[in-house]
This record gives C-alpha cells, sequence and structure tokens, in this order.
C-alpha cells in the first residue's frame, strides 16, 4: 500500500507524471542491457575505423629468428668443427610502409565508417523504442493505480447499496430478486477492486523492468528511490 501511495503521488498530475518518466528516462535508459550492448559493439566498431585509418601509415613490422644447433657429430671427418660452430642463429627484422595498397585500405575504411553509422542509427533507434516502452509503463501503472481507488469507491457504494436493499426487502417494500441482485453486485464490485490491485501490481513491475531495476518489495529502495524521484520532480517544476 505504502508503495502504490508512493506511486501515485509521484505521479498525481500530468506534470508529475512526465517529469517522473523524464527521471526514470535520464536515470535509467542508458543502462539497460539493451543500449549497453549496442554502445559495447559501437564502442568495438570506432577503433575498428581508427585501425582503418591508421593503415595508411602504419607500418607492417616482422621479426623472424632460426636457430640450429648439431646434437651429434660422427663420421670420418666429422673431428673438424663446421663453420661458425655447432650452433648458429639469423634474425630477421622488416618494415614495410604501405605505399602503394590500390583501393583495398579505402575500401576497408569506408566499410567500417558504414558499420559504424548502422550501429549508431540502431542504438538511436533502441532507444527510442525503450524509452517509448517506459512511459507507456508508467502511463498504464498511473491508470490501474488510480482504477484501484475506483473500484474500491465502487464495492463501497455496492456494500452500502446491499445494506439499503436488505433493509427494505425485511420490510416488505423490494422483492427477493432485488435483493439477490444487490448481493451480486456487490460480489462483482469486491472481484474487481480485487482484480484492480492485481492489475497495479502487474504493471508496476513492468515499470521496472521497463527501467531496468526491481525495487518493489523493497522498502529502503522504494523509499530511496521517491525521494530521488522527488528531488528532480522539484528541481523540475
Amino acid at each position: 500500500k505504502k508503495h502504490l501511495m508512493s506511486f501515485l503521488d509521484a505521479t498525481s498530475t500530468p506534470k508529475r507524471l512526465t517529469l517522473f518518466c523524464d527521471f526514470v528516462v535520464a536515470q535509467y535508459l542508458s543502462l539497460l542491457p539493451e543500449l549497453r550492448r549496442l554502445d559495447a559493439f559501437i564502442e568495438v566498431q570506432e577503433r575498428l575505423v581508427g585501425s582503418s585509418f591508421r593503415s595508411f601509415w602504419s607500418p607492417t613490422i616482422g621479426v623472424q629468428g632460426e636457430v640450429t644447433r648439431n646434437f651429434d657429430r660422427s663420421g670420418v671427418g666429422s673431428e673438424a668443427p663446421p663453420i661458425g660452430g655447432d650452433v648458429n642463429w639469423n634474425v630477421g627484422f622488416n618494415v614495410t610502409f604501405p605505399v602503394f595498397n590500390g583501393g583495398q585500405r579505402i575500401a576497408k575504411v569506408r566499410q567500417a565508417k558504414a558499420g559504424l553509422a548502422e550501429l549508431k542509427l540502431q542504438r538511436e533507434n533502441a532507444g527510442s523504442l525503450l524509452q517509448q516502452r517506459i512511459r507507456t509503463a508508467v502511463y498504464r501503472a498511473n491508470n490501474s493505480g488510480l482504477g484501484i481507488g475506483f473500484a474500491s469507491d465502487a464495492a463501497s457504494a455496492s456494500r452500502q447499496n446491499l445494506a439499503i436493499v436488505r433493509d427494505a426487502y425485511a420490510r416488505g417494500v423490494v422483492s427477493i430478486l432485488s435483493l439477490l441482485d444487490a448481493q451480486n453486485n456487490l460480489v462483482i464490485a469486491d472481484e474487481s477492486a480485487g482484480d484492480a490491485i492485481y492489475k497495479f501490481f502487474l504493471d508496476m513491475v513492468e515499470v521496472e523492468r521497463s527501467m531496468g531495476k526491481f525495487f518493489f518489495g523493497d522498502t529502503a529502495a522504494s523509499e530511496s528511490f521517491f525521494k530521488k524521484v522527488e528531488g528532480y520532480v522539484s528541481k523540475h517544476r
């Protein structure tokens, strides 16, 4: 109940509802796994673009080494040591500069830049969709939260109506059918009130899922969150 009241208070007016959505988007959108995954891909692609540009002037360096050793000498004439001894080694070192290489490097740069642009576009589209999901979830939770009050009022009215009809039936003013209708309406109203609470819980889970932070049931985390919301709303009011 405290969680419900905190949420309804934070979204009690259209302005506060909008600011609540803005706060969630500003604080949690960039932390969603879907966007962090794309950010990681973009970072890798940016490095690839830089590497493609550096290939125009960055040399290719190669080092090669070889060691040979004679472990055994036998037979006629083997007494004389070979030139250089039983152990020989050599090291080769070469540096190649990309002076002429056709359009291969240019094509790689263009390909890398096109890949980067595509990833950034995917990131922008994903961000828009995830932001819309957050705002939609918050608006639905707000509606279902308000629906709890309406359903509770309807149940209370049905309970009062049943009391009136029961009294009228006892005095013989109304028939048994009217009494049964009043009782049936109360049962339906109570069920609707229970469904409204259940729907709000589901919608709040979707809100938390859309923002990637779950604090439902955690009193300390919930209080901290709504305190931050109030600070944001007060600052941007």
